[in-house]
């Protein structure tokens, strides 16, 4: 799964740009500049993308759809794609915290730290759960 999101780039008129996303409607954010807005966009993304795991919808992350001509490729930072992913992953197999605890030998603590999305947990941990989900990360670097 790639989380990354096509974002539309719309200039108002007191000359801000406004990014929002199809896909997450509710991530929407300005900046004085393209670059500034879209550096917005980014933790923008994440909070919103958080505000769908608290709410626990039924599928809790929206899929990034493809863009169109004319959007910009928004992506989420690693570890935070990592950690949308495990959601993902626990949500296919109808896993709560605590049987996820359970599996990994940890407190539900610690396991709900792994899906915390601004918890700093290490990616080494995020990947060997994934594993343990039948999961794996694969790295994909491209142009900007």
């Amino acid at each position: 799964m790639r989380y990354v999101y096509p974002a539309t780039v719309e200039q108002d008129e007191d000359s801000q740009f406004i990014v929002s996303f199809r896909d997450v409607p509710e991530a929407l954010t300005s900046g004085e500049t393209l670059d500034e807005a879209l550096a917005e966009a980014i933790d923008c993304l994440v909070v919103a993308l958080d505000g769908y795991i608290d709410e626990r919808r039924p599928r809790p992350i929206p899929r990034p759809s493809r863009s169109r001509p004319g959007e910009h490729a928004v992506a989420i930072p690693p570890l935070i794609a990592a950690k949308l992913a495990l959601h993902d992953a626990m949500h296919d197999e109808g896993l709560a915290p605590a049987t996820l605890a359970e599996r990994l030998g940890v407190s539900e603590r610690a396991a709900r730290r792994l899906l915390d999305l601004a918890y700093r947990s290490r990616i080494e941990d995020v990947q060997a759960t994934l594993a343990k989900l039948g999961k794996r990360i694969e790295v994909t670097v491209s142009a900007a």
